[in-house]
């Protein structure tokens, strides 16, 4: 999944994302839309996260994009944590920041 995510950040499409990892086109698009549709709250956990495990860090500079900003600051966030020695792999961290709610599909907006 983050080499989906990062190949989608690079520009790279949903198919030859899927090709590449050797799974449906339809599986790479889904995962695509959650975390992008997702992507503000994402920034938001993993902001807070960074900041609650490294108070010192500079800010997180935006990038321009909402999949960006959401994978940098998960990156900041991840990086954090692991400073500090806590023995968990990118993914349990992730899971951990997010609630495991990464791919959970957004609710619609009221209003």
């Amino acid at each position: 999944m983050t080499t989906a995510l990062l190949a989608a950040h690079a520009g790279t499409g949903h198919r030859a994302i899927a090709a590449d990892l050797a799974v449906p086109a339809d599986t790479v698009r889904r995962w695509l839309r959650r975390v992008t549709a997702r992507a503000g709250w994402l920034s938001r956990q993993a902001v807070r996260w960074a900041h609650e495990f490294d108070p010192l860090q500079s800010a997180i500079q935006p990038t321009g994009s909402a999949l960006a900003d959401a994978l940098s600051a998960i990156g900041h966030a991840v990086m954090a944590i692991r400073r500090l020695g806590v023995a968990a792999t990118p993914w349990q961290l992730i899971g951990r920041i997010t609630g495991g709610q990464l791919l959970t599909p957004s609710w619609p907006s009221s209003g």
